[in-house]
């Protein structure tokens, strides 16, 4: 298989994180990314949101002119991502 160089930018953090990783799993981040492109491009990974169980939403009382400004806000964008 003819292999093509190419680059990514990711953060500084993130990269150490996967090399340590990879390192413990005696790889390289190189192989991880070949890896995860490879079960990405077969069907094998599904790319879309995911929940954080950390993450909790929270109800925030706003007056009603504050919240007739957000549902505007959410309707504009609501249209424009139907186009």
């Amino acid at each position: 298989m003819k292999t093509t160089r190419t680059s990514l930018s990711i953060d500084s953090e993130l990269l150490k994180m996967a090399s340590n990783r990879a390192k413990e799993d005696k790889t390289s981040v190189s192989s991880v990314m070949r890896i995860l492109l490879l079960d990405y491009a077969i069907g094998e990974i599904k790319i879309g949101a995911r929940v954080n169980p950390k993450i909790r939403g929270e109800i925030i009382k706003v007056d009603r002119i504050t919240r007739d400004l957000m549902n505007g806000v959410l309707k504009n964008w609501n249209e424009k991502s139907k186009k």
